[in-house]
């Protein structure tokens, strides 16, 4: 009998030492999973210039879905069907309405993630309206810059003396110029034209990282193999971002087209850190 007990307490003594490791590892995994679950943040996908959202941005988007991210893409005026059917106030109305479908789903932080002409977009609308952080991925165009300025001169021209004929709502054909020296032309209104294509309007990102609020973190992402005219305009326009709003330049694999995909590993990891 006294070896049965004592071969029981031995036991009794192994099940609670085994109890409280079970206990003391369940513990661990909870600092773990606290330590690592992600905020609330929700991020509005903003794709580039006749793109969709099942387009360039599919798989950053859907990588920022897997990675436990609130993820919302809305097709843009620019997009190839939409063909700049609205005005920029029009736009700004879509992505507040946007950011507002994400706070409904549980967001308490709102991130603009945009590609190209989306990053242009994204930092106008970083410029107006108070967000958690912006990324900016191969953000285009720079209509300030005197190349691009040329090429869309006379098209501006066409568009202003509309407008001052009073006939700034109609539509007219214009050349909409997109990377790789594409270009095509799209019937549009003037004034839209003007809104997209005039430098110190709101597409102008030269201007524009000036004005982005305070304290908005901002990721500025270009490729490697970025044309060249638009790889120096972006980076005289990070340089341009001022002291009060936090900013990360990296560079990643790929052209111009390549970056949302090449970046999403990157801009997982900043969200994380930045919104922590």
């Amino acid at each position: 009998m006294t070896v049965i007990a004592e071969s029981n307490r031995r036991m009794t003594i192994v099940k609670q030492f085994a109890l409280s490791c079970a206990l003391l590892f369940t513990g661990f995994l909870g600092v773990v999973n606290a330590t690592f679950a992600e905020p609330n943040v929700g991020v509005v996908v903003i794709h580039g210039k006749w793109d969709s959202p099942n387009g360039w941005m599919l798989s950053f988007a859907s990588n920022l879905n897997s990675s436990g991210f609130l993820v919302v893409s809305p097709e843009m005026l620019w997009s190839e069907r939409r063909a700049y059917d609205v005005d920029m106030a029009t736009w700004e109305n879509e992505v507040t309405a946007a950011v507002k479908s994400l706070k409904d789903r549980g967001a308490d932080k709102i991130c603009l993630a945009g590609h190209s002409s989306g990053g242009a977009g994204a930092v106008y609308f970083a410029t107006r309206t108070k967000i958690d952080c912006l990324i900016a991925l191969a953000p285009a165009p720079y209509p300030a810059f005197p190349k691009y300025h040329s090429a869309v001169s006379s098209d501006l021209s066409k568009a202003k003396d509309m407008v001052a004929k009073g006939q700034g709502d109609e539509k007219a054909s214009f050349d909409d110029l997109n990377s790789g020296g594409r270009s095509k032309s799209i019937r549009m209104k003037a004034r839209i034209f003007i809104e997209q294509n005039d430098a110190g309007g709101p597409m102008d990102i030269d201007r524009n990282v000036g004005l982005i609020l305070p304290n908005t973190p901002v990721l500025w992402i270009f490729g490697q193999k970025e044309e060249a005219p638009r790889r120096s305009n972006g980076d005289a326009a990070y340089a341009k971002i001022p002291d009060s709003v936090p900013k990360k330049f990296v560079e990643v694999p790929g052209d111009h087209l390549a970056t949302p995909a090449e970046s999403m590993g990157v801009a997982v990891a900043w969200l994380r850190e930045t919104l922590k």
